[in-house]
């Protein structure tokens, strides 16, 4: 509220100040509600008689949301005309959700202003020490090809493509899931519960498809050596058992070390 109360306040002499609230929250909408009243400076749209929960858990264990409850006709009709409303604004206060991405698709020139970041705060720190396996190149194997995006996010900007059968390079970044590329950007490996942006053959044209599982892109150079932290002390001789590269060319060096020391020894 406060956030749009200040974009408002820039609107030229003359002009109606005019906010559309869209929410499947039934708090918010009582909030502004209450803090815009009618007759006021601000003029509050907000639609009636459309599905909205308090939130919470029901008794099922279950998020109460309107998205988790069963959705009808009606409600995919709702989202639509909010998204229609909201692409005729100026500026769009949003959180992460399909439906601010689609308002943005609608109309390219509106300003967006996220209430949450697209990746969280340490994301870049976690990205250079990965625990997970990170190879030199991968292969898109989802035809006709995948987008690539400025963040490791769906939520990011996309900034360029990869078709099919193409190689990408990486930087040996990683983050849940996503690749840094040196040409730029970041690209999914799998589909997973977030999603990502695919290509999509439609009716003779290319489209974009939200992805949630299957393999986007698949390894094709080597496997990276893991890298360490500088605080992160070196694995010792109790980590033997352990199988990770990093581990193998350790033993692979230490066990060259002791037989030239023994050579040296029968030598004298």
């Amino acid at each position: 509220l406060s956030v749009a109360r200040a974009l408002l306040q820039r609107t030229p002499p003359g002009v109606p100040q005019v906010l559309f609230l869209a929410t499947d929250e039934v708090q918010t909408a009582e909030a502004f509600r209450k803090a815009l009243p009618p007759g006021g400076q601000i003029q509050l749209c907000c639609r009636e008689e459309v599905k909205r929960s308090r939130g919470g858990v029901r008794p099922d264990g279950i998020d109460n949301e309107v998205h988790r409850s069963p959705c009808e006709a009606v409600d995919a009709e709702d989202a639509l005309l909010d998204a229609l409303c909201l692409s005729q604004c100026t500026d769009l206060v949003c959180i992460d959700s399909n439906l601010s991405i689609f308002v943005s698709m609608l109309n390219p020139k509106i300003r967006v202003h996220p209430m949450s970041h697209p990746v969280p705060p340490g994301w870049e720190e976690k990205a250079s020490y990965p625990t997970e396996p990170v190879f030199s190149s991968y292969r898109v194997v989802w035809s006709p090809g995948i987008f690539i995006s400025a963040l490791p996010s769906t939520a990011s900007e996309i900034v360029g493509q990869a078709t099919y059968d193409q190689v990408v390079y990486t930087t040996g970044r990683y983050w849940e899931g996503w690749v840094e590329l040196t040409m730029g950007g970041w690209a999914r490996v799998q589909g997973g519960k977030s999603g990502c942006w695919a290509m999509e053959r439609f009716d003779g044209y290319i489209s974009m498809l939200r992805i949630s599982r299957g393999e986007l892109m698949i390894p094709e150079g080597s496997r990276l050596p893991r890298r360490r932290r500088p605080e992160e002390p070196l694995p010792g001789a109790c980590c033997q058992a352990q199988t990770s590269s990093y581990c193998a060319s350790t033993w692979l060096q230490v066990g060259r070390a002791e037989w030239a020391a023994k050579r040296r020894v029968r030598c004298r």
